[in-house]
């Protein structure tokens, strides 16, 4: 319990709890305001990435149109990944491992880009155990 709590108080502190609202003052003399969608570009999954709560690591190396991808998994050793694949729904990357080795039947990850602090967030399901966990890993330079 302590740790899923310290995770989303790590998760909030990173994204933020939200924008502040957005306030309209417009006159005649101003264009009009509208929303412009965020272009996602699937290169940006690319590179290595490190979980922020150890030494586990997330390398994908190539994309495929299709939405399948070359990605290795560590712990600090090789986990096998049976599945690896990414998609593009209305802008928002995410990304899904399915590993399956010893220790790891049947084990997930399911995880959201976020662009603007280069972060893959969302949930580690251990099979094993029945328990699923927030996990973060951040881009490694």
């Amino acid at each position: 319990m302590f740790q899923k709590a310290f995770i989303l108080i790590i998760l909030l502190s990173i994204i933020g709890c939200g924008d502040k609202p957005v306030t309209s003052t417009q006159n005649e003399n101003q264009a009009p305001v509208t929303e412009t969608k965020k272009e996602s570009d699937p290169n940006d999954l690319l590179g290595k990435w490190m979980r922020t709560d150890g030494n586990y690591t997330i390398e994908i190396s190539s994309l495929t149109r299709d939405g399948n991808m070359k990605a290795k998994y560590l712990n600090p050793s090789p986990i096998h990944c049976d599945k690896t694949t990414y998609a593009d729904t209305d802008g928002t990357l995410s990304v899904h491992l399915l590993l399956n080795d010893k220790n790891y039947p049947n084990c997930t990850y399911d995880l959201q880009f976020m662009k603007e602090k280069n972060i893959l967030f969302g949930k580690y399901f251990q099979a094993t155990s029945g328990q699923s966990y927030e996990v973060i890993f951040q881009k490694m330079e």
